[in-house]
């Protein structure tokens, strides 16, 4: 039974370690570029979006507030998912660590030309940013320096962290190993020392 036990809480104790995800470096982002990404008016300042590409995929609304630049919309609020994942917040302009200017979060309704960029987008190069519930942080920008770069919109991700079921599953099975150390050393016979 005893060794059942430690058999188990060794297993959840390894399956914590191998499925928690290595936390990246600044310099260790990962960059997608997207084949479609689109934006269409809700009304009233949200605009729904998704994109495709790479193996990335997402959807969902921007909430926006008007600049005072016909066309231009500052993102306030983001919902939705990427790659499975749920939207959790959105950074502040200029916060994002991993983009070209921190990530604006501008965006272009309908799409205007932004340079050095020659055809008409909805995001700059900055792009706008934010993070999953998964602990991945987002940025999505429009990447075409000149007319016939194949570069078009891209997705940039970085800051990986543990997911939170990873981490359960690590403290479960150090908390279960060391439940099963006190007890096997409780239950161990102390040797008496021999008569004289």
């Amino acid at each position: 039974m005893n060794r059942l036990f430690l058999a188990l809480s060794c297993a959840a104790l390894l399956a914590g370690l191998s499925t928690t995800a290595p936390a990246e470096t600044i310099d260790g982002y990962n960059n997608f570029d997207l084949t479609a990404f689109t934006v269409t008016s809700a009304g009233a300042g949200m605009y729904d979006f998704s994109f495709t590409g790479s193996g990335q995929s997402g959807s969902g609304v921007f909430t926006t507030v008007a600049t005072g630049t016909t066309g231009e919309y500052l993102v306030t609020g983001v919902t939705g998912t990427t790659d499975g994942s749920a939207i959790a917040s959105l950074f502040a302009a200029g916060t994002y660590p991993f983009a070209l200017g921190g990530g604006d979060n501008d965006l272009f309704f309908p799409a205007v030309i932004n340079a050095p960029n020659t055809n008409a987008a909805y995001l700059d190069i900055f792009g706008l940013s934010y993070a999953l519930a998964s602990g991945q942080d987002i940025n999505l920008y429009y990447g075409q320096g000149q007319t016939g770069d194949p570069q078009v919109y891209d997705l940039l991700t970085g800051n990986i962290a543990p997911e939170p079921p990873s981490l359960l599953l690590l403290a479960t099975g150090g908390l279960a190993l060391a439940a099963f150390t006190l007890t096997r050393r409780r239950l161990t016979p102390v040797a008496k020392p021999a008569a004289i």
